[in-house]
């Protein structure tokens, strides 16, 4: 089964659907963050500043990252993505949370 997985994502939505432990979280909120964050940075149309995401991203300074819509789409992206990872990990009470905290399994 694993032999067939060709990312780390693909391993992991496996052993989720396989799990033997009661999975309680949106696995597809959480592989849907991760594919708008992998889409962001791989687009190549142009921003408000000319540049593609990934190098507007990487040149914004400091003082310009809370009026920027790029990075703020991006923070938005990252949040759902920490969420879902949360919930998967460390929801208080399922089976997933107890294995994390017992072995350090994070």
């Amino acid at each position: 089964m694993w032999e067939n997985a060709k990312t780390r994502w693909q391993s992991l939505l496996l052993a989720l659907f396989f799990s033997p432990f009661n999975v309680d979280i949106d696995v597809v909120g959480l592989f849907d963050a991760y594919d708008k964050f992998v889409g962001l940075l791989a687009d190549n149309k142009p921003t408000a500043s000319g540049e593609p995401p990934r190098s507007h991203l990487g040149n914004l300074s400091v003082d310009d990252l809370e009026s920027d819509t790029v990075f703020q789409e991006a923070r938005q992206i990252r949040k759902e993505f920490g969420t879902a990872l949360s919930d998967l990990f460390l929801k208080p009470g399922t089976e997933l949370y107890n294995l994390v905290i017992e072995c350090g399994v994070f």
